[in-house]
Protein backbone atom coordinates (compact mmCIF):
# COMPACT_ATOMS: atom_id res chain seq x y z
CA UNK A 1 0.00 0.00 0.00
CA UNK A 2 1.64 3.01 -1.17
CA UNK A 3 1.37 6.58 0.27
CA UNK A 4 -0.48 9.28 -1.89
CA UNK A 5 1.68 12.10 -2.09
CA UNK A 6 1.46 16.16 -2.80
CA UNK A 7 2.95 17.76 -5.41
CA UNK A 8 5.72 18.03 -3.75
CA UNK A 9 5.95 14.77 -2.91
CA UNK A 10 5.05 14.41 0.86
CA UNK A 11 2.45 12.35 2.33
CA UNK A 12 -0.92 13.07 2.61
CA UNK A 13 -2.13 13.16 6.56
CA UNK A 14 -5.53 12.50 7.77
CA UNK A 15 -6.25 14.63 10.98
CA UNK A 16 -9.36 14.28 13.26
CA UNK A 17 -11.16 17.08 15.59
CA UNK A 18 -13.76 16.18 18.47
CA UNK A 19 -14.47 12.33 19.86
CA UNK A 20 -16.19 9.45 17.28
CA UNK A 21 -19.70 8.95 18.43
CA UNK A 22 -19.92 11.38 20.79
CA UNK A 23 -23.30 13.14 19.25
CA UNK A 24 -24.51 9.29 19.06
CA UNK A 25 -23.74 8.41 22.46
CA UNK A 26 -25.39 11.26 23.64
CA UNK A 27 -28.48 10.30 21.37
CA UNK A 28 -28.47 6.86 22.62
CA UNK A 29 -28.07 7.99 26.10
CA UNK A 30 -31.52 10.26 25.97
CA UNK A 31 -33.56 7.10 24.52
CA UNK A 32 -32.53 4.62 26.58
CA UNK A 33 -32.07 6.20 30.25
CA UNK A 34 -33.40 3.23 31.65
CA UNK A 35 -31.16 0.95 30.57
CA UNK A 36 -28.33 2.86 30.98
CA UNK A 37 -29.71 3.69 34.50
CA UNK A 38 -30.11 -0.20 35.04
CA UNK A 39 -26.60 -0.94 34.48
CA UNK A 40 -24.36 2.63 35.20
CA UNK A 41 -23.92 4.78 37.89
CA UNK A 42 -26.16 8.30 37.81
CA UNK A 43 -22.60 10.12 38.35
CA UNK A 44 -21.29 7.67 35.10
CA UNK A 45 -24.54 8.59 33.49
CA UNK A 46 -24.64 12.16 33.69
CA UNK A 47 -21.07 11.50 32.14
CA UNK A 48 -22.37 9.70 29.69
CA UNK A 49 -25.15 12.42 28.76
CA UNK A 50 -22.54 15.41 28.77
CA UNK A 51 -20.35 14.04 26.17
CA UNK A 52 -18.14 16.94 24.71
CA UNK A 53 -19.83 17.36 21.31
CA UNK A 54 -18.39 20.77 19.07
CA UNK A 55 -20.59 22.66 17.99
CA UNK A 56 -20.78 25.79 15.42
CA UNK A 57 -18.18 28.07 17.39
CA UNK A 58 -15.70 25.72 17.89
CA UNK A 59 -16.02 24.13 14.21
CA UNK A 60 -15.47 27.69 12.84
CA UNK A 61 -12.47 28.18 14.87
CA UNK A 62 -11.22 25.35 13.28
CA UNK A 63 -11.96 26.75 9.83
CA UNK A 64 -10.40 29.84 10.88
CA UNK A 65 -7.18 28.15 11.86
CA UNK A 66 -7.33 26.07 8.62
CA UNK A 67 -7.90 29.93 6.48
CA UNK A 68 -4.53 31.03 7.76
CA UNK A 69 -2.78 27.71 6.67
CA UNK A 70 -4.10 27.48 3.28
CA UNK A 71 -1.40 29.82 2.06
CA UNK A 72 1.31 27.32 2.56
CA UNK A 73 -0.04 24.51 2.17
CA UNK A 74 -3.04 22.44 0.30
CA UNK A 75 -5.69 21.54 3.36
CA UNK A 76 -9.02 19.73 2.73
CA UNK A 77 -11.63 20.06 5.44
CA UNK A 78 -14.46 17.29 5.75
CA UNK A 79 -17.30 17.32 8.41
CA UNK A 80 -18.67 13.85 10.39
CA UNK A 81 -22.61 13.33 10.66
CA UNK A 82 -25.04 10.78 10.99
CA UNK A 83 -23.23 7.97 9.42
CA UNK A 84 -20.12 7.89 12.23
CA UNK A 85 -16.35 8.14 11.41
CA UNK A 86 -16.21 5.12 9.05
CA UNK A 87 -19.24 7.23 6.45
CA UNK A 88 -17.01 10.15 7.09
CA UNK A 89 -13.71 8.66 6.18
CA UNK A 90 -15.38 6.49 3.15
CA UNK A 91 -17.27 10.06 2.06
CA UNK A 92 -13.40 11.27 2.40
CA UNK A 93 -11.98 8.86 0.21
CA UNK A 94 -14.72 9.60 -2.68
CA UNK A 95 -14.41 13.11 -2.63
CA UNK A 96 -10.33 12.83 -2.65
CA UNK A 97 -10.26 10.30 -5.29
CA UNK A 98 -8.21 7.93 -2.70
CA UNK A 99 -7.61 4.83 -0.46
CA UNK A 100 -6.57 5.44 3.24
CA UNK A 101 -5.22 4.27 5.71
CA UNK A 102 -6.09 4.59 9.39
CA UNK A 103 -5.17 3.68 12.67
CA UNK A 104 -8.59 2.71 14.52
CA UNK A 105 -6.23 3.80 17.92
CA UNK A 106 -5.97 6.67 17.44
CA UNK A 107 -9.60 7.59 16.55
CA UNK A 108 -10.18 10.22 19.27
CA UNK A 109 -12.99 8.00 21.20
CA UNK A 110 -14.04 8.03 24.73
CA UNK A 111 -14.61 5.40 27.03
CA UNK A 112 -18.38 5.84 27.71
CA UNK A 113 -19.38 5.97 23.95
CA UNK A 114 -17.74 2.59 23.96
CA UNK A 115 -19.42 1.20 26.49
CA UNK A 116 -22.83 2.30 25.68
CA UNK A 117 -22.43 0.95 22.42
CA UNK A 118 -21.33 -2.13 23.84
CA UNK A 119 -24.57 -2.51 25.68
CA UNK A 120 -26.91 -1.21 22.96
CA UNK A 121 -25.21 -3.38 20.37
CA UNK A 122 -23.72 -0.21 18.63
CA UNK A 123 -20.64 -0.09 16.36
CA UNK A 124 -19.51 3.26 18.01
CA UNK A 125 -17.67 4.29 14.38
CA UNK A 126 -21.01 4.44 12.86
CA UNK A 127 -23.06 5.86 14.86
CA UNK A 128 -23.60 10.33 14.50
CA UNK A 129 -20.47 11.79 15.19
CA UNK A 130 -21.47 15.52 14.31
CA UNK A 131 -19.49 17.93 15.51
CA UNK A 132 -15.97 16.06 14.82
CA UNK A 133 -13.97 17.32 11.70
CA UNK A 134 -11.38 15.37 9.35
CA UNK A 135 -8.49 17.36 7.99
CA UNK A 136 -6.35 16.25 4.86
CA UNK A 137 -2.87 18.21 4.70
CA UNK A 138 0.45 17.74 4.10
CA UNK A 139 2.35 19.27 7.17
CA UNK A 140 0.06 17.67 10.02
CA UNK A 141 2.63 18.58 12.91
CA UNK A 142 2.19 22.26 11.78
CA UNK A 143 -1.91 21.81 11.58
CA UNK A 144 -1.30 19.94 14.93
CA UNK A 145 0.25 22.62 16.72
CA UNK A 146 -1.50 25.14 15.36
CA UNK A 147 -5.09 23.82 16.43
CA UNK A 148 -3.53 22.80 20.12
CA UNK A 149 -2.36 26.54 20.57
CA UNK A 150 -6.08 27.00 20.80
CA UNK A 151 -7.13 23.93 22.87
CA UNK A 152 -8.48 22.00 20.31
CA UNK A 153 -7.80 18.34 20.74
CA UNK A 154 -6.96 16.91 17.14
CA UNK A 155 -5.09 13.58 16.03
CA UNK A 156 -3.29 12.34 13.21
CA UNK A 157 -5.00 8.98 12.27
CA UNK A 158 -3.51 8.13 9.48
CA UNK A 159 -3.17 8.87 5.36
CA UNK A 160 -4.27 8.98 2.50
CA UNK A 161 -3.05 5.80 -0.13
CA UNK A 162 -2.79 5.57 -3.86
CA UNK A 163 -4.70 2.68 -4.45
CA UNK A 164 -8.54 2.81 -3.92
CA UNK A 165 -8.92 0.33 -0.49
CA UNK A 166 -9.85 2.39 2.81
CA UNK A 167 -8.51 0.45 5.08
CA UNK A 168 -9.12 0.48 8.95
CA UNK A 169 -5.76 -0.96 10.90
CA UNK A 170 -6.21 -1.74 14.87
CA UNK A 171 -2.67 -4.24 15.90
CA UNK A 172 -2.04 -6.60 12.99
CA UNK A 173 -5.85 -6.91 11.97
CA UNK A 174 -7.18 -5.13 9.21
CA UNK A 175 -10.79 -3.90 8.14
CA UNK A 176 -11.94 -2.75 5.05
CA UNK A 177 -14.48 -0.19 5.39
CA UNK A 178 -17.73 -0.85 3.00
CA UNK A 179 -19.86 2.07 1.51
CA UNK A 180 -22.23 3.17 4.02
CA UNK A 181 -25.57 2.06 3.75
CA UNK A 182 -27.75 3.07 6.83
CA UNK A 183 -26.40 5.34 9.78
CA UNK A 184 -26.60 2.66 12.95
CA UNK A 185 -27.66 5.35 14.86
CA UNK A 186 -31.27 4.52 14.33
CA UNK A 187 -32.54 4.94 18.50
CA UNK A 188 -35.28 2.83 19.37
CA UNK A 189 -36.69 2.96 22.36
Amino acid sequence: MSMKQASDGRVLHILMTGLAGAAGTRLLAEANPDILADRFSLSYTDRIRNIPVPGPEIQNEIISVIQTMTCEENISLFHAGAGGIYAALWDLGEEMRSGLSVRLKSIPICQETIEVCNLLDHNPYMIDSSGSLLIVCEDPESVLDKLRERNIESEDIGCLTSDHKRVIINGEDLRFLNRPVTDQNTVST
